[in-house]
C-alpha cells in the first residue's frame, strides 16, 4: 500500500495529518532485541528504522502472542491509511456506527481520545 498523510476531512470536520513514523512497517520475525527478547518493527521493507519492539515484559514464553502483536503494529499504519481511504470516499455510504468507530480509532492514534 502506497501511503499518503495528507490532512482530510469527514463531514465537514478536518483531521490532521498523522505525526507517527510513516509506514509500511514490517515486522521482521527473525530479528530479536537483545535486552527485551522481542520481534523487531522496522520501517520499510525490514532494513529501516527501528520503530517499535513486540515484546512480553512479564513471561518470555509466549512468542506466538508477541509475534501477532508484533503483526498487529506493523500493520498500523496501512489500518489507519485504510480507514482515511474509506472516510474520504465520495459516494461510499457507511453506517453512523460504522463511521464514528473509523474517526474515533483514527483519534485515538492521533493521541485525541
Amino acid at each position: 500500500m502506497k501511503h499518503r498523510n495528507p490532512p482530510m476531512a469527514v463531514d465537514g470536520q478536518k483531521i490532521e495529518a498523522l505525526a507517527h513514523t510513516p509506514g509500511p512497517w514490517v515486522a521482521c520475525f527473525g530479528q530479536v532485541d537483545p535486552v527485551h527478547q522481542g520481534e523487531l518493527i522496522r520501517q520499510g521493507d525490514g532494513t529501516g528504522d527501528l520503530v517499535a519492539v513486540a515484546c512480553d515484559f512479564n513471561r518470555f514464553d509466549r512468542d506466538n502472542e508477541h509475534q501477532a502483536n508484533a503483526r498487529l503494529i506493523s500493520a498500523a499504519p496501512d489500518l489507519v491509511e485504510a480507514l482515511r481511504l474509506i472516510l474520504e470516499e465520495p459516494g461510499y455510504e457507511l453506517l453512523d456506527t460504522h463511521k464514528s468507530c473509523a474517526v474515533e480509532a483514527i483519534a485515538k492514534v492521533e493521541g485525541e481520545t
